[in-house]
């Protein structure tokens, strides 16, 4: 982990996040969906719907609490959508189900409107957050696609023993 260097230990940062972040034998996010092991495409779908059920099970709670008092509220149709996207979450991490990831699809297209007709057209400072946060939710709709993609595989990909 620490190499001598010209100012004493050095960190070797990239054996560091290779240990902590990235395992290629359990989290491949470069390998093609379809060149995954069955427990692979498990991982990379557990966290997937573990990262959509935490997300939107805090917006349907969020949005539940009756506070009058915030900036942006969410309107009931809003709630309904959040929770079926948290129930959708749940059964993608359960099941591995297609139809389940499709329909998260929808989830950063939501959050990109609802953030556009929210948050579009403020001041400078606040604009430049806003484009970060869309860049954020286009990554996200592109990662939304390859979930998609791994539980396609997940049904026809290769079994093995655990």
């Amino acid at each position: 982990m620490l190499r001598g260097g010209r100012n004493g230990a050095e960190m070797d940062w990239n054996s560091i996040v290779k240990k902590l972040v990235w395992d290629q034998s359990k989290t491949p996010y470069f390998v093609k969906a379809d060149k995954l092991t069955q427990s692979q495409a498990r991982n990379e779908l557990f966290v997937y719907s573990l990262f959509l059920a935490l997300m939107f099970g805090f917006v349907s709670i969020y949005a539940l609490a009756d506070d009058r008092s915030r900036e942006v509220t969410i309107p009931l149709g809003g709630t309904l959508y959040a929770f079926s996207i948290f129930c959708s979450a749940i059964v993608l991490g359960v099941a591995k189900n297609v139809t389940a990831a499709r329909y998260c699809i929808t989830a950063p297209v939501a959050v990109f409107v609802f953030t556009l007709g929210n948050l579009g057209g403020r001041s400078d400072p606040e604009q430049t957050n806003w484009y970060i946060y869309m860049a954020l939710t286009a990554v996200w709709l592109l990662y939304s696609l390859r979930a998609v993609a791994v539980a396609k595989a997940f049904h026809r990909g290769p079994r093995e023993a655990d």
